[in-house]
């Protein structure tokens, strides 16, 4: 039987395996990781650091609110961590290492496994920041044209009656 409970009802037991060297799956919730992982589909592998995180780490934190995310590394400064989701435009500062729980290790993706350290991977990070740049322009692609449609349909109703 599969049954759906919030973070912050099993962020005892998580940190528990996780400070003992084991690792903590779970079903990503929400689209602000979009492409990489789907809400509700995709699954996440997580294990404590090893090493000194770095830029395009994907992290799962805490934020100071109380609230558990899995974002990516786009800057450190000294101890701060600057993140961002893959589908997100805006960047969350203020992010200190002491609130990274883990580190994602793995992705369950359309049912395939992909570790961190996968050609496929660390090629989809190479190119994030373009895709970031297309997908950038094609939103306000996307604006435009609704702008553009609205007002025709304002005129077209205006010539109507």
């Amino acid at each position: 039987m599969n049954k759906t409970v919030k973070l912050s009802q099993i962020s005892e037991v998580m940190t528990e395996v996780l400070d003992s060297g084991g690792e903590v799956t779970f079903i990503t919730k929400g689209r602000s990781m979009l492409p990489l992982l789907a809400d509700g589909r995709d699954k996440v592998f997580l294990s404590k650091p090893k090493s000194t995180l770095k830029k395009n780490d994907v992290v799962f934190y805490q934020r100071n609110d109380g609230q558990y995310v899995l974002h990516r590394i786009i800057r450190i400064n000294d101890d701060e961590l600057v993140m961002r989701g893959d589908n997100q435009r805006v960047n969350e500062y203020g992010i200190s290492l002491k609130n990274v729980i883990a580190i994602a290790t793995a992705f369950e993706r359309k049912g395939k496994y992909i570790h961190c350290s996968d050609f496929r991977y660390k090629s989809y990070c190479f190119f994030l920041p373009v895709t970031r740049f297309f997908r950038k322009i094609y939103a306000a692609l996307i604006k435009s044209l609704k702008k553009i449609n609205q007002k025709r349909k304002r005129l077209f109703n205006k010539k109507v009656k």
